[in-house]
């Protein structure tokens, strides 16, 4: 199973909470983000990064350029047109920056572990953000 994708619109859903702030870089409808503190702006997280990198707050809510005023979804659920998911498969942060995978074998030693959602159907996700803050 490869890297997610969380497809072309993002429709929020019961429970959705949400951040809003300034991309610090192109950031892709789907994407998973942190806030990097050194910039008060979002990027697209990875777990091979730094523990900061890995700290996933939320997915990005539309497709923005650097600079832009980005709203991401920090918990509850959204329907994703076009998303590759697997219904009843928990995601988890991958090594390709802003994006979840549902292979937990692609998490190697040195990678930070933070679940970000479940899949509920093919293109509804459930976001339940958990760093462990731990590398594997």
């Amino acid at each position: 199973m490869a890297d997610a994708t969380l497809g072309a619109s993002w429709i929020p859903g019961a429970g959705a909470q949400f951040l809003d702030g300034t991309s610090g870089e192109v950031i892709t409808i789907g994407n998973a983000c942190y806030l990097d503190s050194a910039t008060n702006t979002f990027k697209k997280a990875q777990c091979d990064g730094t523990l900061a990198e890995s700290q996933v707050v939320g997915f990005a809510t539309a497709t923005v350029i650097s600079g832009a005023h980005l709203r991401v979804q920090t918990q509850g659920q959204a329907t994703v047109s076009g998303a590759s998911l697997t219904k009843g498969v928990l995601y988890y942060l991958s090594a390709t920056a802003g994006s979840p995978t549902g292979v937990v074998a692609d998490i190697v030693s040195t990678n930070y572990i933070t679940h970000t959602f479940g899949a509920l159907t093919s293109t509804t996700v459930d976001i339940k953000i958990h760093v462990l803050g731990v590398v594997l």
